[in-house]
């Protein structure tokens, strides 16, 4: 099978969804069949029947993007809907007197990027908090802590995001004039009476909280000498509690979900109504997609609750702008009790059974598993043992054990659920392959794309025994961008230069889907790394043999996201039939200098031929 079979497939070796689950492809072959596509049918009795297009947008570069990437001068687009692609005279000729005609003035088009993991609604949460400004010196955090108390009732929390983020925070906290973080003493003298708790990046390693004397006071703290594996609490000559706290695997300063967050060692942090927050970040997110050209999403770490009913919500009101897979997210607490996690499953298995429940805009579909922790975070699960980011070697974490990762794929897979299983290192991606080959063995996978998600360090052979089973796999080039020192420095510079292999896996035939996991969500920055393999901090090149072709890119972000979200029939490119999902560029990312690219910006985003951001181009 080669990749293009994905877009194409053989008889038999993807079958139709059952209409009542997902009808992306019956609709598909009804929509088509009853197309008028050729230009020597669009005569002026076709035209007088109504069928002449909506909308020609004319005088561009128009991308097709798909398997056979064309680059043509016009689109027309008739009830939401891919009519043609050509060049301008004959799709001009097919408009009626209705039709509107839209000069692109050059620009060029593609279709709208699909993130094939983009945390949506952590993405509005971090645009909706607070805003620091630009931070040189521990005085400057004063400055800002300053102020923000004055604004509270003596006694109240003050709760902040972390002051730097990624990749720059490798460069902490050496960056600031003092040469040192924040503590306590710091804190105490700009805000005696108030608690104030610094979040670290949840990601970095190692992520540094800092706190004052009001919130020790009030927090959990272990013994002297007796932290947590991976968690240093900072003390002075005194053994005293410094108020600096370091996470190297993130989970104890800060819980995987939720924010604001209550964590273990700060316990009576307030946390805000959870509904209201989510609704306001899902909402944030969702417009900071359209506005980037991001006209869909995959999510295959599976969703909370509280987000897929927003986007319920949304989808009922009209307001949903872009179209999302949502599989469920399999708790952490399930894993080691069995009638927890199968109540999770059967609930999945009446919501987000099959290839997914829904529609071309919205579908549950399956059940999102994490099984190692972050490669960013110097923590994915590895054959081999490598550097530690907190010192000493080792092979890295997992959430869970073999066993119960076992239990948890292998009932979902016979209740009839589609597994999407996070896997970063090498280690956890040859036991996630293990468990879908023996399911594989006794029922066909063939069929119901399975994903691995992340997989930054895959073999060939792994790569091969993924096409075998049909299993999809995503990952993220931000990766790169975001925390290559990291990589850099834990599994060293050849090892480094295999990760996030977008040219191993395009010549493995396999849909690589592309992502972002929401830091940062640009699509344009995320689309030079796949070309470019940067590290952000020090801008080194991390394994040249990787780096794809500006289509093999484009594909991924577009054509190989809608495989992943069984809607490949339907969007992730502009071909007759399918929905008119797409952008309207700045600049052209398949030709402008490549090093440009990231400066690109979306002029406007259509999801099924309508606006949903627009700069100007439609009036």
């Amino acid at each position: 099978m080669n990749s293009s079979d994905w877009m194409h497939p053989a008889p038999g070796a993807l079958p139709e969804n059952p209409p009542e689950r997902s009808g992306h492809r019956n609709r598909r072959h009804v929509l088509k069949a009853g197309l008028v596509t050729g230009a020597a049918l669009w005569s002026g009795a076709v035209r007088a029947q109504g069928n002449a297009p909506d909308m020609v947008l004319h005088g561009g570069t128009v991308h097709s993007g798909g398997t056979t990437h064309r680059v043509h001068e016009a689109v027309a687009i008739r009830d939401g809907r891919v009519m043609a692609v050509g060049d301008n005279r004959r799709l001009l000729d097919m408009a009626g007197s209705a039709t509107r005609r839209v000069d692109l003035a050059g620009k060029a088009v593609i279709p709208g990027f699909i993130d094939a993991h983009p945390h949506m609604d952590g993405v509005g949460a971090k645009l909706l908090a607070f805003n620091w400004g630009e931070i040189r010196s521990v005085a400057d955090v004063l400055g800002v802590v300053t102020r923000e108390v004055s604004r509270l009732e003596r006694g109240a929390w003050l709760v902040l995001p972390p002051f730097i983020g990624p990749p720059r925070f490798y460069g902490y906290p050496d960056a600031l004039a003092e040469k040192r973080w924040p503590n306590r003493a710091d804190l105490d003298r700009v805000a005696p009476d108030n608690p104030v708790y610094i979040e670290p990046h949840y990601l970095a390693a190692p992520g540094v909280a800092i706190a004052n004397s009001a919130a020790l006071r009030g927090g959990q703290l272990p013994p002297a000498g007796q932290d947590p594996d991976g968690t240093i609490t900072v003390r002075d000559e005194r053994g005293e509690p410094t108020g600096v706290f370091m996470d190297y695997n993130y989970p104890r300063l800060v819980p995987l979900r939720g924010w604001p967050r209550r964590t273990p060692f700060f316990p009576r942090i307030p946390s805000p109504p959870a509904g209201e927050l989510k609704e306001q970040a899902v909402r944030t997110g969702m417009g900071a997609f359209a506005r980037a050209g991001i006209t869909g999403i995959y999510e295959g770490h599976g969703m909370e609750d509280s987000t897929i009913a927003v986007l319920q919500k949304l989808r009922t009101t009209g307001e949903l702008t872009l179209r999302a897979y949502c599989p469920l997210a399999f708790p952490f607490s399930a894993y080691g009790d069995s009638q927890a996690a199968d109540n999770v499953i059967e609930r999945a298995r009446r919501t987000a059974g099959g290839n997914g429940l829904g529609d071309d805009l919205l579908t549950l579909g399956g059940l999102g598993f994490s099984f190692d922790s972050a490669a960013g975070a110097g923590a994915a699960l590895m054959v081999e043992p490598y550097r530690r980011p907190q010192g000493g070697m080792w092979r890295g974490a997992q959430l869970t054990s073999d066993a119960n990762l076992r239990r948890a794929l292998v009932t979902a897979a016979a209740a009839g659920l589609r597994l999407q299983v996070q896997c970063s290192g090498r280690a956890a991606i040859e036991t996630t392959l293990g468990i879908f080959e023996s399911i594989h063995q006794q029922s066909s996978i063939r069929d119901r794309r399975f994903a691995i998600e992340h997989c930054q360090f895959p073999t060939r052979d792994q790569m091969r025994r993924a096409h075998a089973m049909g299993v999809v796999p995503t990952t993220a080039s931000t990766f790169l961008w975001v925390y290559g020192q990291t990589y850099l420095a834990a599994f060293g510079p050849d090892l480094s230069a295999e990760a996030i292999p977008f040219r191993s896996w395009f010549d493995s035939g396999l849909p690589i889907a592309n992502s972002t996991d929401g830091e940062p969500y640009d699509p344009y920055l995320a689309f030079w790394i796949m070309l470019a393999r940067k590290e952000g901090f020090g801008g080194r090149t991390l394994g040249t043999a990787e780096q794809v072709t500006r289509e093999q890119a484009l594909r991924a972000y577009t054509l190989n996201g809608a495989i992943a979200s069984f809607r490949e029939t339907v969007t992730g490119s502009l071909e007759p039939g399918k929905h008119a999902d797409l952008v309207v560029l700045s600049q052209d990312i398949m030709t402008v200098e490549q090093d440009r690219i990231p400066d690109t910006r979306a002029l406007a985003t259509l999801l099924a031929g309508r606006p949903v951001h627009d700069t100007g181009v439609f009036g």
